[in-house]
């Protein structure tokens, strides 16, 4: 039974076989699980809790830890899958139902769902001006998109800003509210991009480190990223 303790402070254990070297040389993390060389394979490493911490990503079961399922990046459409085997609800963004499922892995209570912002059924239509109100909950539509791109040129998208704009509206604001908010936030730092646009963050980090690279050179390295669990996952990688 050999003892290694990570740079964070994490004790694993690693049960080796005979003949296996009496220590582990440094290197990289492929040269520790392949240290022993002949002889039975080394185990997954142990943390001091007992817990195994694995080196591919497990199958999504109702036997999997919380703690083990955060680990891992998981799309939509296998959270939703999993959530109506176990009768879960599926409804929400990707983050709430993750958070869901995270609390019935662990045996806790399952967060309350959120309800739904309730919206008008009235839509915008042409001709739009800058005294037009917007509804309430009204969404981020192609007849808006225009009518920015109108006023403010074909640059314009519904950035976080905005759309957080369009979300905070009561049905009192009017387009040249929203016209005088795009400029108010124009100046603002790059904001942080919430968790279930996981895909957005990466694609802005990896093109700001490689600002040559191509979309499927991105593509290439977002899908070796998301493969590594959570703790694996080093930035410069990006």
């Amino acid at each position: 039974m050999r003892r290694y303790v990570t740079p964070t402070g994490v004790t694993l254990r690693f049960v080796t076989s005979a003949g296996a070297p009496s220590s582990i040389s440094r290197g990289t993390r492929a040269d520790v699980w392949a240290c022993c060389g002949a002889g039975a394979p080394i185990l997954p490493p142990i943390r001091e809790d007992g817990n195994v911490r694995s080196t591919e990503r497990p199958a999504l079961s109702s036997s999997l830890g919380a703690a083990e399922f955060r680990r891992w990046y998981w799309l939509k459409e296998e959270l939703q899958a999993f959530a109506r085997t176990q009768e879960i609800s599926a409804a929400g963004s990707k983050e709430q139902l993750a958070e869901r499922i995270a609390a019935f892995l662990a045996g806790t209570p399952l967060p309350a769902p959120v309800a739904p912002a309730r919206s008008s059924r009235q839509r915008l239509v042409p001709p739009l001006t800058i005294h037009t109100v917007i509804p309430a909950g009204h969404p981020c539509s192609q007849v808006l998109r225009e009518f920015f791109v109108n006023a403010l040129g074909p640059g314009f998208r519904f950035d976080a800003p905005m759309r957080e704009f369009f979300a905070a509206n009561d049905g009192t604001a009017t387009l040249a509210a929203a016209l005088d908010h795009w400029h108010a936030t124009r100046d603002a730092a790059p904001r942080p991009i919430s968790p279930q646009f996981e895909l957005n963050r990466f694609s802005r980090d990896w093109h700001a480190a490689h600002p040559g690279g191509s979309r499927d050179q991105m593509i290439q390295a977002w899908k070796a990223y998301r493969a590594l669990p959570v703790d694996q996952r080093i930035q410069d990688s990006v």
